[in-house]
């Protein structure tokens, strides 16, 4: 099982009850998690030119070891005023299968 509190991921051992891995990021993420095979995904902060905006960023952790990856992020059309010319905003993450292949 794994879960999020802020900046903070947790993964637990259901049979019996020790934390797997613990980690600590340099980012808030959002509580709302959803999962496939070895991964779960979830919203975050940015972690680079984005953090001045208020946006989010999908995030893909690898629950084995607790990697993060940042994958899918909103565009912003930064030469037309910024955050108030979004193109686009990640509000959640759902993967599924269809036809033996991963789809987000």
């Amino acid at each position: 099982m794994t879960y999020q509190v802020r900046s903070r991921s947790y993964c637990v051992n259901l049979d019996n009850g020790t934390t797997f891995w613990k980690k600590r990021y340099n980012r808030n993420f959002k509580n709302l998690l959803t999962g496939i095979d070895n991964y779960i995904f979830l919203m975050g902060q940015p972690k680079d030119t984005l953090q001045n905006y208020d946006t989010c960023v999908g995030n893909e952790i690898n629950i084995n070891v607790g990697e993060i990856k940042e994958f899918l992020v909103t565009n912003i059309d930064f030469n037309s005023g910024g955050e108030v010319n979004k193109i686009t905003e990640i509000g959640y993450i759902k993967p599924f299968r269809r036809n033996g292949n991963i789809y987000i």
